[in-house]
C-alpha cells in the first residue's frame, strides 16, 4: 500500500463482541433479502397503498392503513399526498387533518376534501405516506 489513494476492499466479514470471553466465533449469519427487508421495515416504511375508507362527513374520509410489516414501536406518520374516490365517478384530492389510532400495525389517516361526498358511504383512495419508528 505504497500508492496514494489505494483501495482495500473486503467482503464476507462478520465482527463480533466476545461477551463470554471464550474466544470462539459463532457461525457466520446469512439472511435472505426478504428477511433483511422485513427487519429494515420495522424502522421505516414509505408506502403508497390503495386504501379503503369510510366517508364520515361531506368533507372528510377516514382510511385504514396496515403496515407492510409490524413496526418496532408506534411510528411517526407523515402524509405525502392523497386522493379520494367516491360514488359513481367522483374524485377529489385530499389534505391531511391528522392521524388516529397509530400503532405498530397501522393507522387511520383522516383526509379532508372539498366536499360534496355522501356521508356514511364507503370510499377508496390512494395515499402516499411515511411511517418512521427510528431510534
Amino acid at each position: 500500500y505504497t500508492t496514494n489513494d489505494a483501495t482495500f476492499e473486503i467482503t464476507g466479514v462478520q465482527l463480533e463482541v466476545d461477551h463470554t470471553g471464550s474466544g470462539v466465533a459463532t457461525d457466520f449469519e446469512h439472511r435472505s433479502f426478504a428477511q433483511e427487508l422485513a427487519l429494515c421495515q420495522r424502522y421505516c416504511q414509505v408506502i403508497n397503498p390503495r386504501a379503503t375508507g369510510w366517508i364520515v362527513s361531506a368533507t372528510q374520509v377516514r382510511f385504514s392503513v396496515d403496515w407492510v410489516t409490524q413496526m418496532r414501536s408506534n411510528p411517526t406518520c407523515t402524509l405525502g399526498s392523497a386522493f379520494v374516490q367516491y360514488g359513481p365517478g367522483g374524485q377529489q384530492s385530499g389534505t391531511l387533518q391528522g392521524f388516529d389510532s397509530i400503532s405498530v400495525n397501522g393507522c387511520i389517516p383522516i383526509i379532508n376534501t372539498g366536499g360534496g361526498m355522501t356521508t356514511n358511504a364507503p370510499a377508496t383512495g390512494g395515499i402516499t405516506m411515511t411511517a418512521s419508528a427510528e431510534l
